[in-house]
């Protein structure tokens, strides 16, 4: 920890998160009530947000009936619980899509994008599923950009990607675990 007058500040990104006491809740049982936030992630996220979908709440409603929906709450010693993410998928044949996923920007730098899609795959691995994402580059989506070049080998430049051409890429689940175990073990508990 630095010291500056009565304020401390710790030495790194790690002791910062580690600090703030975090808790994360990963759930497909979602509320009713929850709807309009999620409504809402989907809506107003551009940076951190795989294909601009927006949904209506009865899209969202639809999801939730067939269990394609996950959601992530998030709860620090300065906020209250919240959900700051959201991540719909489908499986089909041994592949497990992820059509959309959304991070509020106010949750950046914390790896929670990878402790998400990290903690989803251990929920639906006894599936044995090939994890792939859709991706469509947009004007202010580079953020997800960077996420998604650092979980899947195959990821092309961004000056090499059309704008709008929605492609689905692979996620290598070794390259996931080597950027999401360094985040896990800073959380005080994962709720799943």
């Amino acid at each position: 920890m630095h010291k500056l007058s009565n304020l401390s500040f710790p030495d790194s990104k790690e002791e910062y998160i580690k600090s703030l006491n975090i808790k994360l809740d990963i759930s497909s049982k979602i509320l009713n009530e929850k709807l309009n936030r999620i409504e809402q992630l989907f809506n107003k996220t551009n940076q951190f947000n795989n294909t601009h979908i927006r949904y209506r709440k009865s899209e969202l409603k639809s999801y939730q009936e067939r269990n394609q929906i996950f959601t992530l709450e998030y709860l620090d010693k300065w906020s209250s619980k919240e959900i700051c993410g959201c991540l719909i998928y489908q499986i089909k044949n041994d592949k497990l899509f992820i059509l959309s996923y959304v991070l509020s920007c106010r949750f950046f730098s914390r790896g929670l994008e990878y402790v998400f899609v990290s903690k989803l795959i251990e929920i639906l691995k006894s599936k044995n599923l090939k994890i792939n994402i859709s991706f469509k580059k947009a004007q202010n989506n580079k953020p997800f950009y960077y996420f998604l070049k650092k979980i899947s080998p195959i990821i092309p430049e961004w000056e090499e990607m059309a704008n709008r051409e929605t492609i689905n890429y692979e996620i290598s689940e070794t390259l996931l675990n080597e950027n999401s175990f360094k985040f896990i073990k800073l959380y005080n508990e994962i709720k799943k």
